[in-house]
């Protein structure tokens, strides 16, 4: 990492760089039959963003076992939407403005191709790593393979997400984290779980890491 850099920022993809929780639930629904679990509403949606992936998993009767299979799945479906999804504007030039103060990286449960596909179609070439395929459960692994590959310390190193998994992954990381209001999990369940900082909009990133 450059000396005149401030840190790192490592991103969650889904919810928080692309909104793809719409296009997930329409791809959930389409492999509930397959996979026997429960369809699920738009209204109903609502209801499980104010809760943890666990419960979620537990509310639409998604056994243990058949995750990998139903997430496999999922991003295979995902794919085809991926040059579909645009960034919100706000969003891009935030991530122009940190990118020459930072290190940026991206930590996403979403399968590498996607994530390619999408930054190429919305032309963020400037994501110095990612690191893709995370288990659902299992981010803070993740978050630790990336401090330890990578090279960075802990002290200077924030983690940007729309979830509660994401609050738990960083704090059993020691890392400082960003929950944002424009993902998955709503405001009042985020702050909850006492993440270091809310983000209500994408330029309040810049205030909030004192850029």
């Amino acid at each position: 990492m450059a000396e005149n850099l401030k840190g790192t920022l490592i991103f969650d993809f889904d919810g928080t760089l692309a909104d793809t929780l719409m296009i997930n639930l329409k791809i959930l629904n389409e492999l509930s039959s397959f996979y026997q679990f429960k369809y699920t509403t738009p209204s109903q949606m609502q209801v499980l963003r104010q809760l943890p992936a666990n419960q979620v998993l537990k509310k639409l009767g998604i056994n243990w076992f058949k995750v990998p299979w139903v997430m496999r799945s999922a991003k295979k479906k995902l794919n085809q939407y991926m040059t579909q999804l645009p960034i919100c504007e706000d969003l891009k030039t935030t991530l122009f403005s940190l990118q020459k103060q930072y290190q940026l990286g991206i930590v996403t449960t979403n399968s590498r191709e996607n994530v390619d596909a999408f930054l190429v179609h919305n032309r963020l070439g400037f994501f110095d790593f990612i690191y893709a395929d995370a288990k659902l459960l299992g981010k803070n692994f993740m978050l630790k393979r990336v401090l330890r590959k990578e090279g960075l310390s802990a002290d200077n190193t924030f983690y940007i997400g729309d979830e509660l998994r994401d609050i738990i992954a960083a704090q059993r990381c020691s890392l400082q984290c960003l929950s944002v209001c424009w993902g998955y999990n709503s405001r009042g369940v985020l702050i909850k779980h006492n993440p270091n900082n809310i983000v209500e909009a994408p330029q309040h990133l810049l205030t909030r890491l004192g850029t």
